[in-house]
């Protein structure tokens, strides 16, 4: 067993509770400073986010089974961090805010804490170690 391996998204279960939409190339999902505060899984296709502050060699791009979107209810933010555009045709799950706002609340405060801790994306952020 690898446990650097993520296991597959189950987006058959995923789309019978939670809506969809579809995206194409250049749609914006969310705007940064927006008050939205709703995640998204996608199921396929990728999603660029940008931030007009930082202004890294190169923006995130994130593809099937990563989750955006959550950041603002995640870390209590007021507004949207980023810009999130899709590239190429993208199918998102839509994860409402209020269910993000429900599991968190239930959620353990050790595996919350981790959670924010372990959350990937400030990876894309890093300059390159060369």
């Amino acid at each position: 067993m690898n446990l650097f391996c993520t296991p597959p998204m189950d987006f058959k279960n995923l789309n019978k509770n939670l809506e969809s939409i579809n995206l194409k190339d250049e749609e914006v999902v969310y705007s940064q400073g927006e008050k939205s505060g709703d995640g998204y899984i996608i199921q396929f296709g990728n999603i660029q986010l940008k931030h007009t502050e930082i202004m890294p060699p190169k923006y995130p791009v994130l593809g099937p089974g990563e989750v955006f979107g959550v950041w603002k209810v995640l870390f209590e933010y007021e507004e949207r961090f980023f810009t999130a555009t899709a590239i190429g045709n993208t199918h998102l799950i839509i994860v409402p805010e209020k269910v993000l706002e429900k599991e968190l609340a239930q959620m353990d405060p050790f595996l919350r804490h981790c959670f924010k801790v372990w959350i990937p994306l400030r990876e894309h952020f890093r300059d390159p170690i060369t």
